[in-house]
């Protein structure tokens, strides 16, 4: 795996541009470099603005487990700036949980459009999460605890602003199940 701290020219040429700082941010113009984020090093916060509108369907998904599925892996002290650009995410092939993000520690979401068809836009928040200025519309048949937004809440401070949710969510579950437009199952 590349690491931006260690090799930051090869990290560079991976986006359509920047240099990953907040006056140059790495710009993203296809789903290949979207997913690119995950190769990021950890030390030091990184930027990235979206160039332009981006489509992904459940072949993309570069991160899978179990019972997920996602487009990028990580986002860790990172800054992903929307620029008011949409990602529109459609899952559900299968009975895995489709995500934009799987996990999102330390990190800023702003200034986004998301059309979600069957998928969300993360899987998981940890530590401080902002959402700013991020819209969500879609729909989504689920069972389980889930959330449009973030599905699961670990240890985490998660804030949202001017944040907009216009997105049907169908219950599928027993009646344990819980499902929310913002956070689906917040836990310690």
């Amino acid at each position: 795996m590349l690491h931006a701290s260690e090799i930051s020219v090869e990290f560079q040429g991976l986006f359509a541009g920047g240099r990953g700082t907040a006056d140059s941010p790495f710009l993203i113009e296809t789903p290949t470099q979207l997913a690119n984020i995950s190769l990021q090093g950890f030390a030091k916060t990184y930027y990235y603005k979206l160039a332009n509108s981006i489509v992904l369907d459940e072949e993309q998904t570069v991160y899978e487990d179990n019972y997920f599925k996602a487009w990028v892996r990580a986002l860790n002290n990172t800054v992903f700036d929307g620029n008011n650009q949409t990602i529109t995410a459609t899952g559900g092939g299968d009975s895995k949980t489709c995500s934009v993000f799987y996990e999102v520690r330390n990190s800023t979401i702003k200034n986004l459009n998301v059309v979600v068809n069957e998928a969300n836009l993360v899987n998981e928040t940890q530590y401080t999460t902002t959402f700013e200025n991020v819209n969500v519309s879609g729909s989504w048949t689920v069972g389980g605890n889930c959330g449009i937004y973030t599905t699961y809440a670990v240890a985490a401070n998660v804030t949202f602003r001017n944040c907009v949710a216009d997105a049907a969510m169908t219950g599928i579950g027993g009646s344990t199940d819980y499902n929310a437009v913002f956070v689906g199952y917040p836990y310690l």
